[in-house]
């Protein structure tokens, strides 16, 4: 894996064959079974919002048929069913719909800048926290337009958020897997991928572990962390 060579701000992500590279992630890597085994596909247990000011935040769970998730290096942005979507949007301050800025941001979501909420997401028995600084896409300078009498122009800076409702009908489970989680979730975790061994048992998976060069902090009673590397890294096993 590596970014545009025109990029010069972020150095791009790893990506090994047939082994890990330990000097990038810390502890353990806990690895998720598949649910099934055309996509990797693996259960999506719930999704903890910590509070800003204190408390214990807000906890969302899946239904059923919500609680299925692809990890997906093709894709860049998180797809969720659009209840859930909207619930994890309530729990972040200030958080608006993107139309509700502008009639060419529908369908996005537009957070503060400067927000600090690090959400985590739990695979199964792994827990993933997203860190507030790749929660938010980068920030772009951002020109409406008003022609309701006149034609006016207003100028902001603005950060949109990296999940978006997904396409599919949320609860259908012929459209395919109700989530998607694609790089916006890979740049804040070293991940894993494994074939599996048929001869001793062991199963396809998705594996996580602590990206190396994280500081963590707090949040109210969540966890808070700063990624200070901008390496997007998995491997395949």
């Amino acid at each position: 894996w590596a970014s545009s060579a025109s990029d010069d701000i972020a150095p791009g992500g790893q990506f090994t064959l047939g082994g890990r590279n330990t000097s990038l992630f810390t502890g353990d890597v806990t690895f998720v079974e598949l649910l099934q085994q055309d996509y990797w596909t693996v259960p999506l247990t719930s999704i903890m919002i910590p509070s800003s000011t204190g408390g214990n935040g807000q906890t969302l769970t899946p239904t059923a048929q919500e609680a299925t998730a692809i990890i997906d290096s093709g894709s860049t942005i998180i797809t969720g069913p659009t209840d859930m979507v909207e619930a994890f949007y309530a729990a972040i301050p200030n958080a608006v719909k993107g139309e509700t800025v502008d009639r060419s941001l529908e369908g996005n979501w537009v957070i503060p800048c400067d927000t600090n909420i690090n959400p985590q997401f739990t695979f199964g028995s792994a827990t993933v926290t997203l860190p507030a600084s790749v929660l938010k896409e980068a920030p772009i300078n951002f020109t409406s337009h008003s022609t309701s009498h006149s034609t006016t122009t207003s100028s902001q800076q603005i950060c949109l958020g990296a999940l978006v409702s997904s396409s599919t009908l949320a609860g259908d489970s012929s459209q395919g897997p109700a989530w998607i989680f694609g790089d916006s979730l890979l740049k804040g975790t070293y991940t894993v991928f494994r074939y599996g061994d048929p001869s001793t048992g062991e199963k396809p998976a998705v594996g996580f572990a602590k990206l190396a060069g994280t500081e963590t902090g707090t949040v109210g009673t969540g966890p808070s962390e700063t990624l200070t590397s901008s390496i997007t890294t998995r491997s395949i096993t």
